[in-house]
């Protein structure tokens, strides 16, 4: 006995058909119980076969059940054949009707992840089913353009003969097992930091983390002005959008350690014009910071004149703003305005609606960082979305307090609707009325950003709050007064994140012993490196005294930018996972090339340094 397409027994002789109507009734009555019972083997078969076996299939609760035992399509059925399509888990018909391939379909997705196997469909099933093909199709659209964007990335690159070669093949590497990374703790310098964290990145397995440190490795290798070494650690990069944005960080890192000229070549060979413009603009702003007015100006004029060539009219306002604000730096106010102007008008007239906010923020923005602040404001009148006025106001109060109005800052920062961020700018403000001698003011105002960070709920937000709090109190302590630093200190309590709270302890301790206040500092540090030893990671940890050593050479202080340097050092020697460890010794390597260069000292002559006749042009 066979069952028909159309999903009933086959009927021998009509006459019989009220006899063989009885005798098929009682017959699927039994089938059906043997099903249920699991004694009865059903071979598969097509969705449009299935109709007899589907009310035994389906189950769900009686309503669903009910509606689904007649042989019309149902709603959750389809919805469900659809998303399971959509991730390809079913390739039957998408005809609503609950039969064995979709029952099959839903089985190997719950399998799949680790739910009860039943292939029972209900709306909490298809909800689930949906969320996840969407995900999926995102995933799927999110390869296919990362895959579109290497393919333009590769091509562009080809088509230079200066960039051919870094993806004219990638090289098959392995780890030297025998080395011996022992010597370069003992006795380091930039150089075997730097070799040792290449090797080390030889052993990270996964391409996309293996990339990760290198572009880390490639930047202090710039830094350090080993230029042809960095060049060849960017052919290792398997990620040719990666390649693109390598040769960028190397123009800027090249710029920011003093090499203008390395730099302004390198930048010149990046074939992507956004990554280029963006070098550009990062070499004019470090020329701009070091007083080089001529050859920043020389170097805006190239970015303007390049502006044309990006397809973005939102990054074109950008980039026109960022050569506004090197030009109002060097003094040159007037062609500043005019830069101000035409991205102003740009912003109105040829972006779309709907991101009018974020460019005209862009240009407010500027204006404020150029020190008109009342100009950024006036600009912001007819911008209703809060994350658009939100950092202009920060920056025109910024900048009024900058200015010694404090007041006026005051009254601005007033305007920001949130308390996290107002909080932080009050903390900010606090800053500049101590740094101008202002104490009494900024202990008031200090207060109020107290008051404010009570108000926060998210716990990081409420940390960078209560840690500009502490700054604010550290700068409070430069008037003499010591107790302020007790009071930073305890201000730290309110930091949550154990990373930023170590940070800003280590930054306390530095500003005591500074004062005079030994003692002090003493006591500080000590909290200090009981909260550095309450991070997790090594490999952040590192990061973090990395960067206190950057910020005590910015004061001034090399002697403690040397001890942090050691405590990196000591914490680096224990990381032996290889993207943790290449990554800590580039931090370290950058580190140390940036005290090197504090004291006049320049290590580009070591092995495979840079182009010729490279040399540091401040």
């Amino acid at each position: 006995m066979g069952i028909g397409v159309s999903g009933e027994l086959p009927i021998a002789n009509p006459r019989h058909a009220l006899t063989s109507s009885r005798r098929r009734y009682r017959a699927l009555v039994a089938l059906f119980a043997l099903v249920l019972a699991g004694s009865v083997f059903v071979p598969a078969v097509s969705d449009a076969a299935a109709a007899p076996i589907r009310i035994a299939l389906l189950g769900g609760d009686p309503e669903t059940s009910s509606s689904i035992r007649s042989n019309t399509p149902h709603p959750l059925v389809r919805r469900s054949q659809e998303a399971l399509a959509r991730i390809g888990l079913y390739k039957g018909p998408i005809n609503g009707l609950m039969g064995v391939e979709t029952k099959a379909a839903v089985r190997r997705y719950e399998k799949l992840n680790n739910m009860n196997v039943t292939g029972v469909v209900s709306e909490e099933l298809v909800i689930q089913l949906e969320t996840a093909s969407k995900v999926d199709g995102l995933l799927k659209r999110l390869d296919e353009v990362r895959e579109e964007r290497q393919n333009a990335a590769r091509e562009a690159l080809l088509s230079r003969p200066e960039t051919r070669h870094l993806v004219a093949g990638k090289l098959d590497e392995q780890a030297d097992p025998t080395r011996d990374s022992a010597p370069c703790f003992r006795d380091p310098s930039p150089h075997c930091l730097l070799a040792e964290a290449s090797e080390s990145a030889k052993a990270i397995p996964k391409e996309e983390m293996r990339d990760w440190a290198l572009g880390e490795i490639l930047a202090s290798q710039a830094k350090a002005g080993l230029t042809a070494n960095a060049m060849a650690t960017v052919r290792r990069i398997n990620d040719t959008r990666l390649i693109m944005v390598a040769l960028r960080d190397i123009a800027e890192a090249l710029a920011k350690a003093g090499y203008i000229d390395e730099a302004l070549a390198a930048s010149k060979i990046i074939p992507d014009p956004l990554k280029m413009t963006d070098a550009l603009a990062s070499i004019a702003e470090i020329l701009a910071e070091h007083d080089n007015a001529e050859q920043a100006r020389r170097i805006v004029t190239e970015l303007v004149g390049l502006l044309s060539t990006l397809e973005d009219p939102l990054r074109r306002i950008t980039l026109r703003t960022i050569a506004a604000k090197i030009l109002n730096r060097i003094g040159d106010t007037e062609s500043a305005m005019e830069q101000i102007g035409l991205a102003s008008k740009a912003a109105v007239s040829n972006i779309a609606l709907h991101e009018q906010g974020k460019a005209l923020r862009h240009v407010a923005a500027a204006l404020a960082e150029m020190g008109r602040p009342a100009d950024a404001l006036g600009m912001m009148v007819n911008v209703d979305k809060p994350q658009d006025r939100i950092p202009v106001l920060i920056a025109a109060a910024t900048a009024q307090a900058d200015a010694g109005d404090s007041q006026l800052a005051i009254a601005t920062a007033e305007n920001i609707e949130t308390a996290r961020y107002r909080a932080v700018v009050f903390g900010n403000i606090a800053i500049a009325e101590a740094q101008a001698g202002n104490f009494t003011q900024a202990r008031t105002t200090v207060d109020r950003a107290r008051i404010l960070s009570a108000e926060i709920e998210l716990p990081y937000a409420r940390s960078f709050a209560a840690s500009r709090i502490a700054l604010a109190l550290t700068e409070l302590g430069k008037s003499g007064e010591l107790p302020f630093y007790d009071e930073a200190v305890n201000a730290t309590d309110k930091i949550a994140d154990d990373q930023l709270r170590a940070h800003i302890l280590w930054m306390i301790a530095g500003e005591r012993a500074r004062a005079g206040d030994t003692a002090g500092a003493s006591r500080t540090e000590a909290l200090a490196r009981a909260a550095t030893d309450q991070i997790k990671s090594p490999l952040s940890r590192v990061w973090m005294y990395g960067d206190i050593a950057s910020n005590n050479l910015a004061a001034g202080d090399e002697k403690a930018a040397r001890a942090a340097f050691r405590n990196a050092l000591s914490v680096a020697e224990s990381v032996h996972n290889p993207w943790a460890h290449a990554r800590a010794l580039s931090r370290l390597a950058a580190a140390l090339i940036e005290i090197d260069q504090a004291n006049g000292l320049d290590r580009s002559g070591l092995p495979g340094a840079p182009l010729e006749g490279a040399s540091p042009n401040r």
